[in-house]
């Protein structure tokens, strides 16, 4: 293999029509794998014709793990006219380059270009704001969007929950797409400053000092205000010290967020957003699924003592460790790829997450577990609990005194580990899922 007629047979298959498209795309694969210049030339026709603008067998992948791989496939896409490419499986493209370890830009700017991927303006005149809410209804595609909703750099949960899950800043978005017209949600969030929910303005403070304070009021009595600034920051300020308190027209919500966007990224984003609280998968369901995490940041000792201790280590409360907040996706699921890929043996790498448990009556307390059973671990404090070895559900009973508890799962990530949902399924009252806010 590897010769000439190997090329000649992997070449005659790319270019059948006839073919199917999995045998297509093994045979763009094999010839990338043996020279990324003349699998590129192999590759565009049979994206072209990907179904779904899905790319199920990797062909992206296999230019992403050759160091000469991205550079190949751009320099044939730049060839190709504006539009050539489905907007569908160049965003598969964009989305797998840019999140690459090498980060290709060159690659992402030619995918954008095939596609004709446009970037988003930041203000709309009528005729644009009616060719928005098309593309919104015919091409925007929710799944995406909340991934876009969920990016750090958005800081989308900074201000905003769902569900309960997210910032207390700004208004819950559980039900926005349910009660708000998609114009709304698009000038809302090119313009935040023009769209102020009722209750949500920014106060002004400033004191008889000279300090200024700028957020939402998080409540006051007769003697003292709080003030909750835009990083969920509360300032005590008591009243006799305050100058002048006002209303200001400015939004909390930082202009230009949107401006990082893609055209496509934001059409996702508002049909994310328009989707919330409707009938669908997007209605957040009423089932008590743990939304508050946080999750384990790399760290060496991992990598060191997994190996004398086991997946035990992921549970220990030791000092130097750095969990940080992550919130469960609409439908209560925690997604994995999301995680920080924590080290382990070799090159096995872990997702590690835990919450907090309040217990306020000692007994049972069942917990469904739902994900890839086989490669998980769950543990109540530094305690391992046993779960099936097959199946992807689960329901067990954890017998828990009265006080807090941790329970931190832990799952080998490219195994089929996606995504763990946890979900209370006894007596409310018995016990409780502490959110993130309450546990500072």
């Amino acid at each position: 293999l590897g010769g000439q007629p190997t090329a000649q047979f992997l070449a005659k298959i790319a270019n059948d029509a006839q073919a199917s498209y999995r045998l297509r795309s093994l045979a763009v694969i094999g010839r990338t794998q043996q020279n990324p210049k003349a699998g590129a030339e192999l590759a565009i026709a049979v994206l072209q014709s990907a179904h779904e603008g899905k790319d199920p067998y990797g062909i992206f992948d296999t230019f992403l793990k050759n160091k000469q791989g991205p550079p190949a496939l751009a320099a044939l896409l730049n060839q190709q006219k504006p539009g050539s490419l489905s907007q569908e499986i160049a965003l598969v493209g964009v989305q797998k380059a840019s999140s690459a370890a090498t980060k290709p830009e060159g690659l992402v700017k030619a995918l954008q270009k095939a596609a004709d991927l446009k970037p988003m303006k930041t203000q709309l005149t009528p005729e644009e704001m009616e060719r928005m809410m098309s593309l919104v209804a015919e091409h925007g595609d929710p799944h995406r969007g909340e991934a876009v909703f969920r990016r750090a750099a958005m800081q989308c949960f900074v201000c905003h929950a769902i569900g309960g899950a997210g910032g207390i800043i700004g208004p819950d978005l559980v039900s926005i797409g349910a009660s708000a017209p998609v114009d709304y949600l698009i000038e809302s969030l090119l313009e935040p400053s023009k769209k102020i929910k009722e209750g949500y303005h920014t106060t002004l403070v400033t004191t008889k000092k000279g300090e200024a304070f700028a957020g939402a009021i998080a409540r006051e009595d007769a003697t003292e205000l709080v003030v909750r600034d835009a990083a969920g920051i509360e300032h005590r300020i008591p009243k006799a010290e305050i100058a002048s308190n006002q209303i200001s027209p400015v939004s909390l919500m930082p202009p230009g967020l949107t401006a990082q966007l893609r055209e496509d990224e934001f059409v996702d984003l508002v049909r994310f957003l328009s989707e919330l609280g409707k009938d669908g998968e997007f209605k957040t369901p009423p089932n008590r699924f743990v939304r508050h995490w946080q999750v384990l940041q790399p760290h060496e000792r991992t990598r060191d003592a997994i190996g004398h201790y086991g997946e035990k280590i992921f549970a220990e409360d030791f000092k130097t460790y750095i969990w940080t907040p992550l919130y469960a996706r609409v439908d209560g699921s925690l997604p994995a790829d999301e995680m920080p890929r924590v080290e382990g043996r070799g090159k096995n790498r872990y997702g590690v997450a835990h919450f907090f448990l309040d217990v306020t009556a000692a007994g049972k307390v069942p917990l469904k577990i739902s994900g890839k059973l086989k490669d998980m671990h769950l543990f109540v404090g530094e305690e391992p609990v046993k779960l099936p070895e097959e199946g992807e559900a689960v329901t067990i009973e954890l017998d828990l005194k009265p006080g807090t508890h941790r329970i931190t799962v832990a799952g080998l990530l490219d195994w089929g580990y996606d995504a763990v949902t946890v979900e209370l399924t006894g007596d409310a009252g018995q016990a409780k899922a502490l959110t993130l806010s309450e546990l500072n």
